[in-house]
């Protein structure tokens, strides 16, 4: 076992979720499980959650921890429930505590900004490109888009951020390789208006890649290195994490994703009726998946000694004999764990994405080798 200790919890606070995206891990890639879970964690085991995280910081010497309200959709729990639950976790973890909420949007008001702010409630949504792309993949349950209610909900994010009152909003896409690069990053750039921005490829393996989506890695290889020429070329740098993230390894810096070079299993996730478990994501590759731990009778450090725990932990740093010859290692480490995924090799296969990752740390190389620049700080 690793002696790596996570710093990093997400909570889902709420199973449900007021939009049907089609790439959902939780929902529409075979996981059902989810809608056997109560709609809303109780305030019994939120708090019970709270002990065991301070429990567990204490007894690992951890200063600082990050707790991620998830879903579903988070905001679904209402607001009087939302602010007990930041009060609780104030008064349990104290102000050493980041408290970040990832949201798709749509419920945001004045009231959820003022709780935000109230709290210090880092806020992230989840916006996939302009309506075209968007709509297609993040609609409601009767089948609607739901772009200009997710941009609502950042404009407000945002006067609240001009105005001091909230940090600046950040926002995560699943891209869409179907679409000119250039026009999405100047989407970013001017219809956004965003500094903080996320990429993420669709969670997929080698199992299901070819059943759930239809475009090719090619595509995707020819999408994400035409975006990375237009962030690295461009005066006005959009801070795209995988990006600079891996410019940032390419000049010796560490990996601040799991995406790639990712130094071990840095999150632990508390399931809506406190479940521990070492990343829902897994369950894409086993849907029946369930660690049989939980905060009302277990502690954080039991995840440790499940096999599925140190299967996913000793992965990160243990990579098939193709990642292990593989020229740009150093800086992918086999990619994302969930992607390496087959039932014959279990973890022991390069990422599903493996070729564009290959493709983009070379591209990336030759670009700083041939012109440095400063990251954007």
């Amino acid at each position: 076992m690793k002696s790596h200790s996570p710093g990093q919890f997400v909570i889902k606070i709420a199973s449900r979720c007021n939009l049907n995206c089609k790439y959902c891990y939780m929902y529409n890639l075979g996981d059902n499980g989810i809608l056997d879970k109560i709609p809303v964690m109780s305030s019994e085991v939120y708090r019970a959650t709270l002990v065991r995280i301070k429990e567990y910081q204490d007894r690992k010497s951890i200063k600082y921890v990050t707790i991620a309200y998830h879903g579903g959709e988070p905001l679904l729990v209402g607001k009087m429930r939302f602010e007990e639950f930041c009060s609780s976790a104030r008064e349990i973890l104290g102000p050493n505590a980041t408290l970040a909420v990832q949201s798709n949007g749509l419920l945001i008001d004045d009231e959820w900004i003022n709780l935000f702010s109230k709290y210090g409630v880092v806020v992230g949504l989840s916006i996939d490109g302009p309506p075209s792309l968007h709509d297609a993949n993040r609609m409601d349950h009767s089948g609607r888009g739901s772009y200009y209610r997710a941009l609502r909900g950042l404009r407000l994010l945002q006067h609240a951020s001009d105005s001091g009152i909230l940090s600046e909003p950040s926002v995560i896409s699943v891209i869409d390789p179907r679409y000119s690069p250039l026009r999405y990053y100047e989407w970013v750039r001017d219809e956004l208006k965003v500094r903080q921005f996320s990429i993420l490829p669709p969670d997929a393996n080698h199992d299901n890649f070819a059943k759930y989506y239809s475009f090719s890695l090619e595509e995707l290889s020819i999408f994400v290195i035409g975006l990375f020429d237009k962030w690295w070329k461009s005066d006005d740098q959009v801070e795209i994490r995988i990006f600079r993230n891996l410019v940032g390894m390419l000049l010796g810096n560490s990996s601040e994703t799991e995406l790639l070079g990712s130094p071990g299993a840095s999150t632990i996730v508390i399931d809506v009726d406190g479940e521990i478990q070492c990343h829902d994501v897994i369950r894409t590759c086993d849907a029946k998946w369930s660690s049989n731990l939980n905060v009302m009778s277990h502690g954080i450090e039991n995840i440790f000694d499940l096999p599925i725990y140190q299967e996913v932990s000793n992965m990160h740093g243990n990579t098939c004999m193709q990642c292990n010859a593989c020229p740009v290692y150093t800086y992918c480490k086999g990619g994302f764990i969930s992607h390496r995924f087959s039932t014959q090799n279990r973890f022991e296969n390069p990422s599903v994405y493996c070729r564009v990752w290959f493709k983009l740390i070379l591209h990336s190389y030759l670009s700083v080798a041939a012109h440095q620049r400063k990251l954007p700080t």
